[in-house]
């Protein structure tokens, strides 16, 4: 995946240390490095990685993101900050997967509260970086963009102006409320329903059977007017039916499928 796309990041969640040793086996460690965030913090199970590009981003600090909720400790994020090798600009990367709603239920006060203390660590890294630092949050949320724990808490809006016009308030811009309908319209003729979402439940006796669950979220700097800019076309999920998902998705037995984004810097 990582050359079939010309990849400079890719991260990966529910992943066991035996995984990333074979992802470092095969690796060209010349040009890749991985961030193995598999460990375990007040009896928290973190399980992700983060494969990048070393030619292009440099590694400079990780941290979890643990808080108390009950009295039990949970899993919030993890917070990743590189720098651009070319610039020097920093990057700051949450990647995060929330508990499952089959596990913890839906209940809205500790879903909200997953939202609220990742907002709460965003907030510091816009103190220290100030209103137009480069932050993308991504994941498997196991909640949807309308759910009030990405919307109310976490400040995730599907309103470009809006985050656009009030950089001040650290609003997310999140483009995966497009997957939330089948991009294809209904036709007469059409053999088959197209799928639509990251992950399907068959067995829900919930009214829709597909989620958008997995979601990466841009701080304004990448839709305004600096040097860093959200490609929306490119923004996708990847299906079956695409080669390299496929084998992807076969590989490690995933029952979510991959999402796809690219940032760019244009000269300003």
């Amino acid at each position: 995946m990582l050359r079939d796309l010309d990849l400079d990041l890719l991260c990966l969640g529910e992943v066991g240390a035996e995984f990333l040793e074979c992802i470092e086996a095969v690796l060209d460690c010349s040009e890749y490095k991985v961030f193995n965030g598999v460990q375990t913090i007040d009896r928290v199970r973190f399980d992700s990685c983060v494969i990048y590009r070393s030619t292009k981003l440099a590694f400079q600090h990780a941290a979890p993101v643990v808080l108390n909720y009950m009295a039990a400790s949970q899993k919030i994020s993890h917070k990743l900050i590189y720098k651009v090798v070319a610039t020097e600009e920093a990057f700051v990367l949450y990647v995060l997967h929330w508990p499952s709603r089959l596990s913890h239920g839906p209940e809205e006060a500790y879903r909200n509260f997953l939202g609220v203390n990742l907002r709460a660590s965003v907030n510091q890294v816009f103190k220290m970086f100030g209103c137009s630092a480069n932050i993308i949050a991504l994941g498997d949320f196991n909640d949807e963009p309308f759910n009030g724990s990405m919307s109310n808490y976490l400040g995730a809006s599907r309103d470009r102006r809006l985050v656009r016009e009030r950089e001040e308030f650290g609003f997310f811009y999140n483009p995966f409320w497009q997957f939330l309908v089948s991009p294809l319209k209904y036709n007469r003729s059409e053999a088959s329903v197209p799928d639509f979402g990251t992950y399907a439940h068959s067995s829900s006796e919930a009214v829709t059977k597909s989620y958008v669950f997995d979601q990466m979220l841009f701080s304004s700097s990448f839709i305004s007017k600096g040097p860093w800019h959200l490609e929306e076309d490119t923004v996708s999920i990847f299906d079956e039916g695409h080669a390299v998902a496929g084998r992807f998705v076969k590989a490690v037995g995933s029952d979510h499928l991959p999402i796809y984004a690219e940032v760019k810097r244009v000269m300003i």
